[in-house]
């Protein structure tokens, strides 16, 4: 049960910042009202996030090579570059056909799931709750930590896209909303690649 609590705690926290560009893409979706595919895209990033936990927990880290990590970082920074980029130069046009919300699943599923830093990360952090006394538990214990850390931000993509979906937000400030996460992703993925290059 400890384990569980502690990636509840791990998945909860660690999604609130929009460091990513699965992140980016539920709040860009939520802010064009689209909350169910929002939420989609969310649950399938947190069942992947719960899988990478998982093996963090089990201490798997070891068994991806350093290129590997450095290409997932760069990947990431030129993803996360790429959705700032598209938010702040097009506007969102209905589509004839939308997304259906396995799509928007397997979008999010494939984006958090082809990122073998989040294996690291997840390592990290299972290393720090073993640290102060969160007993192992063997497999049955990364099960729990890898479920927790599911649900933990599975439930921080459903506040946070309920509470963008509810706001009455006029076109101007949707607009705005989208030009801000543009330039934050923008921003951001210009700030990962240049710390890849300078870890190297």
């Amino acid at each position: 049960m400890i384990q569980f609590l502690a990636g509840f705690a791990t998945g909860f926290v660690t999604t609130i910042p929009p460091g990513g560009p699965i992140a980016v893409l539920v709040l860009s979706e939520a802010t064009r009202r689209q909350a169910r595919s929002a939420l989609a895209i969310g649950v399938g990033a947190s069942l992947a996030m719960g899988v990478w936990s998982a093996l963090g927990w089990l201490g798997a880290d070891h068994l991806v090579p350093p290129t590997w990590i450095v290409g997932g970082r760069v990947l990431a920074g030129v993803l996360l570059g790429l959705v700032g980029a598209i938010l702040l130069l097009t506007h969102p046009k209905p589509a004839a056909a939308p997304p259906t919300l396995s799509q928007c699943f397997a979008v999010g599923a494939v984006g958090m799931g082809t990122n073998p830093v989040l294996l690291v990360n997840f390592a990290a952090a299972a290393s720090g709750w073993m640290a102060i006394g969160c007993a192992p538990g063997g497999t049955l214990g990364a099960e729990a930590f890898g479920a927790g850390v599911a649900i933990g931000a599975a439930l921080w993509f459903a506040v946070a896209v309920t509470a963008l979906s509810r706001m009455s937000l006029s076109d101007a400030s949707i607009h705005l909303a989208r030009r801000g996460l543009g330039l934050f992703a923008l921003g951001a993925g210009v700030v990962a690649l240049a710390l890849t290059a300078a870890l190297r």
